[in-house]
């Protein structure tokens, strides 16, 4: 990633590759959970994940 990754036309496709741009990030914070937690970024538990999904249904 670079400083500048990605020029949007508009506001709505500027949050459409924002969204995308978290669920990237959200998936590499995943697979390093001691990673993330030794820089002081929170790791949810595959409990609280379900927890936080249940409450947007």
């Amino acid at each position: 990633m670079g400083v500048v990754d990605v020029v949007c036309p508009g506001a709505p496709e500027t949050a459409a590759e924002a969204l995308k741009l978290a669920e990237q990030l959200a998936a590499r914070m995943s697979m390093f959970p001691d990673a993330c937690r030794a820089v002081g970024i929170a790791v949810e538990s595959d409990e609280e994940k379900s927890r936080h999904f249940a409450s947007r249904l």
